[in-house]
């Protein structure tokens, strides 16, 4: 299955300080969400998304390119072992329903 989109809610979103890895593929972003709960890690320094279909929606954002595949594991080695990238069903505004990479806690 190959997945052509990626959740994000941290640093690789529009205007953060890891968007660059995404910027320099062409994509589209548009607003989502997932249901996770938000997990402290002091070794990280910032809440990382454990996903969870019975937690709280969790918003962020959806970046779709046809390239995501070319630059998925420099995005692997930039979130680090506290991570994992996992598959998951991302909510859009228009209600419909799509799977995207999501990097949650490992």
């Amino acid at each position: 299955m190959k997945i052509n989109a990626l959740f994000t809610y941290g640093t690789l979103m529009q205007g953060e300080k890891a968007n660059h890895y995404l910027r320099g593929i062409k994509g589209s972003w548009q607003g989502a969400y997932v249901f996770g709960r938000w997990i402290n890690n002091d070794f990280v320094k910032y809440p990382i998304i454990k996903l969870d279909i019975f937690g709280e929606k969790i918003m962020g954002e959806l970046f779709c390119s046809d390239q995501l595949a070319n630059i998925i594991k420099i995005l692997d080695e930039y979130e680090g072992p506290k991570y994992k990238r996992s598959i998951s069903r991302v909510y859009l505004k228009d209600n419909s329903v799509k799977l995207a990479y999501i990097y949650e806690l490992a």
